[in-house]
């Protein structure tokens, strides 16, 4: 025996998959059905795994908001059906003391009908703020010409006691949000509708900004804000002796705290060690289960033989 073959002879002692010569296979319809399961059990395993890899994990962190000295972009979109475009102000207010009145800048209003026999056309309000990162508060309020006065951060809305009746509150919130969109966070007031059936109502949006970012899974981060809100709305009896100003008012806070996003994904390992673990785990399973067809069935052919002479006799 030459070298060669004498290694290779003590190479077939590290064998653990010997084989079978083919005329020594013995098959069988039974073990065959036992593969044809195993084969479908393996498949919704393998499509499991493989969908589980595709998914994206999201986890969620709180920490505290650390960034200063930026912008608070606000994004809204309003109907207003019982007013026309020239008889409503938007005014804005923040706790850093700027005060913006009449904004004109990166809004829109569009008429939402021809005028009917009351001369009301509905009006959509659309655009951007762009403010300090700081609470604050901005409104759509009765009274065309908003005066400001010694306090900086208050202002006076001018009309008469007769054009109260005029203005009503009722709109539809069409979008408000406080930055870019984040993956899964909707805006909680986007689609909210109030109509209102008398004189003059006012509603007052009490918002909780919170700081969010979301890192996605190249590494992309969207810096933006979520918010949740409460709300308070009253009938204004204009003509009471004392009564609240008609409008929409949206008073936000900002939250000291930061929500992050992280998108994940199971490494390509574990996916690997996984899709292994399937066919070594079903391959095994069925090599047991075909076994144990195989054992049973002469067991099973001297009842039937038996049944059957009875059945003779």
């Amino acid at each position: 025996m030459s070298k060669m073959e004498q290694i290779e002879e003590h190479l077939k002692l590290f064998d653990f998959f010997p084989k079978l010569r083919d005329d020594a296979l013995h098959r069988s319809s039974l073990s065959g059905m036992v593969t044809l399961l195993c084969s479908i059990f393996m498949s919704y395993l393998m499509i499991s795994e493989i969908m589980a890899y595709v998914a994206i994990d999201v986890t969620s962190e709180v920490g505290v908001d650390l960034e200063v000295g930026v912008k608070l972009p606000i994004y809204f979109n309003f109907s207003l059906p019982g007013l026309n475009c020239e008889g409503f102000g938007l005014d804005f207010i923040d706790n850093a003391g700027e005060l913006q009145l009449e904004v004109m800048d990166n809004i829109r209003k569009v008429p939402q009908r021809p005028a009917g026999r009351d001369g009301v056309r509905g009006c959509n309000a659309f655009g951007k703020l762009l403010t300090n990162k700081v609470s604050g508060d901005f409104h759509i309020a009765f009274g065309r010409q908003a005066v400001a006065t010694d306090d900086a951060r208050s202002h006076i809305h001018r009309f008469t006691p007769q054009e109260l009746d005029t203005f009503n509150a009722s709109h539809i919130i069409e979008k408000l949000a406080f930055g870019e969109e984040v993956p899964g966070v909707p805006n909680p007031l986007d689609g909210a509708t109030h109509i209102v059936d008398h004189d003059s109502a006012q509603f007052q949006y009490h918002l909780q900004v919170i700081p969010t970012r979301y890192v996605h899974l190249g590494g992309f981060i969207t810096v933006s804000n979520q918010y949740t809100f409460t709300l308070q709305s009253f009938v204004v009896n204009t003509r009471a002796r004392t009564f609240k100003q008609p409008g929409i008012f949206f008073k936000y806070e900002l939250s000291p705290y930061q929500i992050t996003y992280r998108e994940h994904r199971e490494p390509f390992s574990t996916f690997i060690a996984s899709v292994c673990a399937i066919l070594g785990g079903v391959y095994v399973v069925g090599g047991w289960m075909s076994g144990a067809v195989r054992k049973s069935k002469p067991l099973m052919k001297p009842r039937t033989s038996r049944r059957a002479s009875l059945l003779v006799k």
